[in-house]
């Protein structure tokens, strides 16, 4: 019995230090609403047209239906707008479909511009939609540099509305996870070594 709780604790340390939080808003999880200031799961919207906070971008909006990479609800705006995404912990990957309600292919339909831990900004990535139907959509994806804040400027140019849908996070694991983690690493190498493992 002694041995099995020894197990448990040490298997809770090191998983401490390897999870990473994965999460995926499919924006049906809430009643439709403006996401403006609006946190939730780890994340916190902002959205503005010309500089100023706006109400025109909901959550668990009807957006253009199912698409290839929108399903069912969406967040839904004003394509002059610019989402802000501020993540409560650095994710190392963050992918979104996103639609554009034109007929159209748009070459430089919307850009986004990362940010690392210190808000210091990594660069702007410009993406291109297809369309498909009503809709011309794309889906964004990164992978790499922890950031804690993506803006996603959208080019009105072509549309008057956007639809963003399945916005995946992987959250890096907090310092002091990785501190447990290595703790219980070593825990069992010891325990090994004394054959009380």
């Amino acid at each position: 019995m002694k041995k099995s709780g020894s197990i448990l604790v040490l298997a809770v340390l090191m998983s401490a230090g390897t999870a990473q939080a994965a999460s995926t808003l499919t924006f049906d999880e809430l009643p439709h609403q403006s996401v403006d200031g609006l946190s939730y799961e780890g994340v916190t919207f902002g959205f503005t047209v010309g500089g100023s906070p706006s109400t025109d971008a909901y959550y668990g909006a009807v957006g253009p239906g199912p698409l290839t990479y929108l399903q069912g609800g969406s967040l839904e705006g004003d394509a002059q707008g610019i989402l802000t995404l501020d993540f409560t912990s650095p994710t190392s990957q963050l992918k979104f479909g996103l639609a554009l309600n034109t007929t159209m292919p748009v070459a430089g339909a919307y850009t986004v511009e990362l940010f690392d831990e210190s808000l210091v900004s990594m660069g702007i990535i410009s993406e291109n939609t297809n369309p498909l139907v009503y809709w011309s959509e794309d889906q964004f994806g990164y992978s790499g540099t922890p950031i804690s804040r993506a803006v996603v400027d959208f080019n009105e140019s072509y549309a008057r509305r956007f639809a963003i849908d399945n916005l995946g996070t992987n959250s890096v694991p907090a310092p002091g996870a990785i501190l447990l983690g290595s703790i219980g690493a070593s825990l069992v190498g010891w325990l090994r070594r004394r054959k009380t493992l």
